[in-house]
This record gives C-alpha cells, sequence and structure tokens, in this order.
C-alpha cells in the first residue's frame, strides 16, 4: 500500500528524524495536537487521517518538538536517591533484552538494563518505570506503615487498617469502612508530605468529604497549611512516569 494510502493507527510509531511518539486515533478529534506526556511525545489525530499527513504535521512542528523536549528521565549511571532507598541504573553485559532489579544491600537497590537496549526508548523506559514501582512496593510497607502508626498514636486517632495500594494518581485513600491505604509512590516523597497525606486520610475518618469542617481538622493535623502541601505534591518531579 503507498504511504499516502495508509491511513493512521492507534500505536507507538517511530517516526523519521524524531523517534517514538505514542499515536491515539480519535472519532471526536477535530485536528492534530501534540504534547509531551514526559519523554514520551504523545500524537492524538482524527479517525481516518492519512499517514503521510501526519508525518507532513510533525516535520513542520519540529520548533515546538525541540523546545518542549523534556530531558531524558533515565541514564546509565543515574542514582535515584530517596530519604531511605538509593538506587543506581547500571548498564550489563550478563543479561539480553531486559531490564532487572537486585538488592545488594538492605535499602539498597540496582536497575540493570540490558547492554542492547536502547535506555532511550519508549520501550526502556517503561520497563525501568515498571522495575521502580516494584521497588517501591518492596519497600512500602517497612517505611510507610511505621510513620503513619506513629502519627495516628500521636493523634490519637486509629484506622481499622493500614494498608498499601499501587495508586498513582491517588496517593491515600479512606474507605467507608476506615481504613486508610497509602500508595507505595509515597516512598519517592520526602516525608514531610508523606506526613501531609496520613494526616488528610486520617482527617477523613470524622470528615468523609472536602468541607471546611474537614480542611480544618486535617490543618490541626498537620500543623501547617494543608493548601501549601497540596502545592508541594504538585509540583514533586517523581523518577516515574506519571
Amino acid at each position: 500500500m503507498p504511504l499516502t494510502d495508509r491511513i493512521l493507527r492507534t500505536a507507538t510509531i517511530n517516526f523519521p528524524g524524531i523517534g517514538d511518539v505514542a499515536v491515539t486515533v480519535r472519532r471526536n478529534a477535530r485536528s492534530m495536537r501534540l504534547r509531551w506526556k514526559g519523554p514520551m511525545l504523545s500524537l492524538t489525530a482524527p479517525y481516518g487521517q492519512p499517514y503521510n499527513e501526519a508525518l507532513e504535521f510533525l516535520r513542520g512542528a519540529s520548533d515546538f518538538i525541540e523546545s518542549h523536549r523534556t530531558p531524558p528521565l533515565y541514564s546509565i549511571g543515574q542514582r535515584i536517591q530517596t530519604q531511605e532507598i538509593t538506587v543506581d541504573i547500571r548498564q550489563s553485559d550478563k543479561i539480553s533484552q531486559s531490564i532487572r532489579a537486585t538488592f545488594p544491600a538492605p535499602m539498597e537497590a540496582c536497575v540493570h538494563v540490558a547492554a542492547d537496549i536502547d535506555i532511550a526508548s519508549a520501550p526502556a523506559i517503561k520497563g525501568i518505570d515498571a522495575v521502580l514501582r516494584r521497588i517501591a512496593q518492596r519497600y512500602a510497607p517497612g517505611i510507610l506503615l511505621p510513620q503513619a502508626r506513629d502519627i495516628s498514636a500521636m493523634l490519637g486517632v486509629e484506622p481499622r487498617q493500614w494498608s498499601i495500594s499501587r495508586g498513582q494518581r491517588t496517593l491515600g485513600l479512606c474507605t467507608s469502612k476506615g481504613e486508610i491505604k497509602l500508595s507505595a509512590l509515597l516512598v519517592f516523597y520526602p516525608s514531610d508530605l508523606r506526613r501531609y497525606v496520613i494526616c488528610h486520610e486520617l482527617a477523613h475518618l470524622t470528615h468523609m468529604n472536602h468541607s471546611g469542617e474537614f480542611h480544618a481538622l486535617c490543618n490541626s493535623y498537620y500543623g501547617d497549611s494543608s493548601a501549601r502541601a497540596r502545592a508541594a505534591l504538585r509540583a514533586t518531579k517523581l523518577p516515574l512516569i506519571r
């Protein structure tokens, strides 16, 4: 089929001179739109968009693409340091076409990237992201739950149960049964912001809403402005695709 006759499909496509682009075809899209989603360039296009027109659109948007390009999320030799955990990203000649984690010492992890993998490629970025999430899941119970129980005891407010979740955007959740779930990703945040999330969920044990009474109680538990803490949470850059 000639290039001009091809129709754009939802997929990750390697465009010459640009690299990997995540293409999403939508029936309700009226025009092509570009944006960076972390390290990945995303193109949204109308259903039935010809492939060659998408190529021309991308070529014409080269200035936008370069000016808005984010730095590489991962690199060989990179060290990711949290308050408790150290994670090193290393290249390995001992594995092929894979990304693995080892744990050489307590509170230390190493992400091994095979030498035949392009660390800047979309599959590599997704693979490293997945390994980092597993590392967070491994360490979260020993880091987050003791802090949560200490804060709970100090405030004199106890949930029915604490647990660790895989939440990405929901960092904390208080259920109607009085159980509180903390996202494993909180291990990548500073301790004070974790404390805010914990206080926020403990306040939900009294007010299952976001009323003025809830915010007043949350502020009293946290001992500072919850609005400032929420802004700091949004501004925190994680070593993950979000």
